[in-house]
């Protein structure tokens, strides 16, 4: 029998943060299924390790959100580079995967072409709210960039981005996801709101007191209602339940991970401002979204971004289907918008529907194995250019 060699032999890959954790772990696992021996390695958290990654550096060293937490965090990051890169100058890879997570990947992806390594973007970077300047790198630096929302086609086709939609990777795995309240430890009647704070420390330590706020508000009218916050893997589970005084924390469900099943079992849910409003409309689950940086960071980039909305939910429909709180929270409206979409009627059919047409709108498309089909593809070209002595 004859053995076929891998289409490529090693691959550096990095994630920069939980989510692209995440989606990197599907697409080293729909390569492991297309085919075997091939070795990755790189910057990668806890489930990019279970699904087959040599965890060179964990991806907590990127964790940082806004200007004043990578600025806090740039002579780190230079050290990092400078060892990613000295590890690849000693083994260097037949081909880099950089999954979202821009501007240090901006910087690193620029040293690998130097280095004459294959560079491809999975999840492409948001250029688009920052407008054209950074669209030259892309073009520069990268072989291909594969995109997860549809609605990017268009800029990315327009400044000559070699962009391909691949799917969105996110809907399968949350029609996976099967678990019951009493699996979660939750309130098995009465109403259930999900609260997602998001999965950087910074951004949690901002969030979590407004939603406490917003329980206390909410149970002086109805004490029906469960407050449950999922706290992300990769932060520790004490610290968090420590950012909030023990009696804010009474009426409140803390939960180790778990937010895909928290958003499906939720008649609402409040959503920082991520890839968790896109996961929340595929579950099919109302929301609000609350988008909190701090002060300076959100001054500067008020001045550079070119985007009418912060969620995906609202980008990707091309209006405002669900309503966003960014940076100035009004805590009396937001009470009422929960109101009006906990209840049965027009305001929360109206979400619903939007959430429909969004399925729609993203296709069918698996996201993760259309990629790596598209990744293996391009590296056969790479190869048998090679082997006829083209110019690749």
């Amino acid at each position: 029998m004859q053995v076929i060699p891998p289409t490529f032999r090693s691959c550096f890959i990095s994630a920069g943060e939980p989510s692209g954790d995440l989606l990197a772990a599907d697409l080293v696992r729909a390569f492991h299924f297309r085919e075997r021996g091939i070795q990755f390695e790189g910057l990668a958290g806890h489930l990019m390790q279970q699904a087959g990654v040599r965890v060179l550096w964990p991806l907590e060293k990127l964790s940082a959100m806004g200007l004043i937490d990578v600025l806090k965090q740039a002579p780190r990051l230079r050290i990092l580079e400078r060892n990613i890169l000295a590890r690849i100058d000693r083994n260097p890879p037949d081909l880099a995967i950089l999954v979202d997570y821009p501007g240090f990947h901006f910087r690193l992806a620029e040293q690998l072409k130097l280095r004459k390594i294959p560079v491809i973007q999975y999840v492409a970077p948001k250029v688009w709210a920052w407008g054209a300047s950074r669209v030259s790198r892309l073009k520069r630096d990268f072989e291909l960039v594969l995109g997860i929302l549809p609605f990017e086609k268009d800029f990315f086709i327009r400044h000559q981005v070699p962009w391909h939609y691949v799917g969105c990777p996110h809907l399968a795995r949350i029609e996976s996801v099967r678990r019951s309240r009493r699996e979660l430890a939750l309130p098995e009647s009465g109403r259930l709101i999900a609260c997602l704070p998001g999965s950087r420390m910074t951004e949690v330590r901002r969030i979590l007191p407004v939603l406490a706020r917003l329980r206390r508000r909410f149970h002086a009218l109805a004490d029906d209602i469960t407050f449950a916050v999922p706290v992300a893997g990769n932060l520790p589970f004490q610290q968090v339940l420590q950012l909030l005084p023990q009696e804010e924390r009474e009426g409140m469900c803390f939960v180790r991970g778990e937010s895909l099943a928290l958003m499906k079992l939720a008649d609402l849910a409040i959503v920082a401002s991520g890839t968790a409003t896109l996961e929340c409309a595929l579950a099919g689950t109302p929301m609000l979204v609350v988008y909190l940086m701090d002060a300076l960071s959100y001054r500067l980039a008020r001045r550079k971004v070119r985007i009418q909305w912060v969620s995906l939910v609202n980008l990707c429909l091309g209006r405002e289907a669900v309503p966003e709180y960014i940076q100035e929270i009004d805590e009396v409206r937001m009470v009422e918008h929960m109101q009006n979409l906990l209840a049965p009627g027009p305001v929360r059919e109206k979400q619903l529907n939007s959430f429909r047409e969004l399925r729609l709108l993203l296709g069918s498309q698996p996201g993760a194995d259309e990629a790596a089909k598209l990744i293996l593809r391009h590296m056969s070209d790479h190869k048998n250019q090679g082997a006829t002595g083209e110019q690749f």
